[in-house]
């Protein structure tokens, strides 16, 4: 059976009045699970994850506090402003509690990237680490890949969230229950949270790293190819890369590379689906038969189909917008831009994906069939 760990509700009673607990977005009984593991392991390093406003960090530090231990801490958030409302900073309601520090105690709050980018910064020999994020794959699974070769032995991991996608009804956000219960651990904590929700499963879980989780990391990456919620920026993905190949050598970026590509293709696809209301198989066949193919719009919708095009090696030779729209794209789609009455092309030669918010097409098809193109795929 799973371990258990004796709950410690001190912190929580002694920050029951202060403003900053209630930004938290854990139950009481998700502290105490949190505090429990920390006065039972006193960890020297933490990371933590997904900061949000910050409560559970004020929590963390004012348990640092009452255990009286030398620590440091390092909060991590790809977001500066709070996502619940942007007037805020991220880390707000932590920032009384991290003013009021005994110098046993060091905490640093890196904001506006993802944790990667700060991994090398924070340093090897973290024994506590606290996954909070998006739960939605790859979110906290991918973190726990890079960050794994910078765990301490005996690293103690904490998942919050881990039965999110049945309490909010989302069957995206699962990256903590799969880390969960993909990793090989020496010791795994799990334990029920009554008066939550009705079965009792617990909404948080923790491991102890050890030198099995290392070795094992196969399985890990491997399950990367469940379906992932969102795709990485190129400029995020690059820097998981960059760890990936330094961590754990060639033959896991190969691995990462080609995961990458299906999950970028299989999300792609889904929103072809979507918005052309067909397969994506069904359009790439129509797609290879013409001489020239032009994307009408020079948005988001633009940008999907040139990047399926792109990754399944399909042309695309220009960008089209009606006469009058500013031209330009805020996307990195390389071919041309041209008004509608410009294009270089004979109408009979060009076949037109309209790229653009299904409320438009039959302005847009009345448009086209003005101009005389009559192709449209």
């Amino acid at each position: 059976m799973y371990s258990k760990v004796e709950l410690y509700n001190e912190p929580e009673k002694k920050m029951e009045q202060m403003v900053e607990l209630h930004y938290s977005e854990m139950t009481s009984f998700q502290h105490s699970f949190l505090c429990g593991l920390i006065k039972e392991k006193k960890p020297r390093k933490i990371v933590e994850i997904g900061v949000s406003a910050g409560g559970t960090t004020a929590l963390i530090l004012q348990c640092l506090k009452m255990l009286n231990v030398e620590a440091e801490m390092y909060s991590v958030d790809l977001m500066k402003r709070w996502y619940q409302n942007e007037k805020y900073e991220t880390g707000f309601a932590a920032k009384k509690m991290i003013k009021d520090l005994k110098d046993k105690i060091y905490h640093s709050l890196l904001v506006g990237n993802s944790i990667p980018f700060f991994l090398e910064k924070i340093g090897n020999n973290i024994d506590f680490l606290i996954l909070d994020t998006t739960h939605t794959l790859p979110g906290e699974y991918l973190d726990f890949i890079v960050s794994l070769p910078f765990l301490k032995e005996g690293c103690v991991v904490v998942m919050h969230d881990t039965i999110e996608n049945h309490l909010v009804c989302r069957d995206t956000e699962v990256a903590t229950k799969l880390l969960f219960d993909v990793v090989r651990a020496d010791e795994k904590y799990y334990m029920w949270e009554e008066k939550i929700n009705l079965s009792g499963l617990p909404n948080i879980a923790a491991f102890k790293v050890g030198k099995e989780t290392k070795e094992n990391v196969r399985d890990i990456f491997s399950a990367m190819t469940i379906s992932w919620g969102y795709l990485l920026k190129d400029r995020e993905k690059e820097k998981y890369r960059e760890l990936i190949q330094k961590n754990y050598g060639d033959e896991y970026t190969l691995l990462f590379d080609r995961i990458e590509i299906l999950q970028r293709n299989t999300y792609l696809q889904k929103q072809i689906l979507e918005h052309y209301g067909k397969q994506a198989d069904y359009l790439k066949m129509k797609w290879k038969r013409e001489k020239i193919i032009i994307l009408y719009g020079a948005g988001c919708y633009s940008d999907l189909y040139y990047q399926w095009a792109t990754l399944n090696n399909l042309r695309v030779d220009a960008l089209v917008i009606s006469d009058g729209q500013e031209k330009v794209s805020e996307y990195d789609i390389k071919v041309p831009i041209y008004f509608l009455s410009d294009l270089p092309y004979k109408q009979e030669e060009c076949a037109i994906v309209l790229a653009i918010s299904k409320q438009y097409y039959q302005l847009v098809l009345q448009n086209l069939k003005k101009a005389g193109f009559d192709n449209i795929l």
